[in-house]
């Protein structure tokens, strides 16, 4: 979805507020790719930003990693344009902060 046209505005703004943090951005389609990603990364920090459709698959694959690779996620956070959706992602990360005991999501 980030890839579309009409959310190139969102990606800008997204893109302005890494780089002025001293980020980078790794942009990739589908949790596949994240499994892939992850399981190969060592080095900084970084923070996932997902729609509801692909927050599942990316957490599991993030829980499935070894202690120090998980070290690298600071941030979680799961893109939700409708109401609906939001109150679904948030208690989807209210049972997974309480199941995995780790408290850095945030819907």
């Amino acid at each position: 979805r980030c890839y579309r046209s009409d959310r190139e505005a969102l990606f800008k703004g997204i893109q302005e507020v890494t780089y002025r943090a001293g980020g980078a951005i790794v942009r990739l389609r589908k949790a596949s790719q994240f499994a892939r990603w992850i399981s190969s990364k060592r080095g900084p920090p970084f923070a996932l930003l997902t729609d509801w459709r692909e927050v599942k698959p990316c957490f599991e694959a993030f829980t499935q990693q070894e202690a120090d690779r998980r070290d690298g996620l600071k941030f979680l956070a799961i893109l939700a344009e409708q109401t609906s959706v939001y109150n679904r992602a948030s208690g989807w990360v209210n049972r997974n902060m309480a199941d995995t005991g780790y408290s850095g999501m945030a819907a």
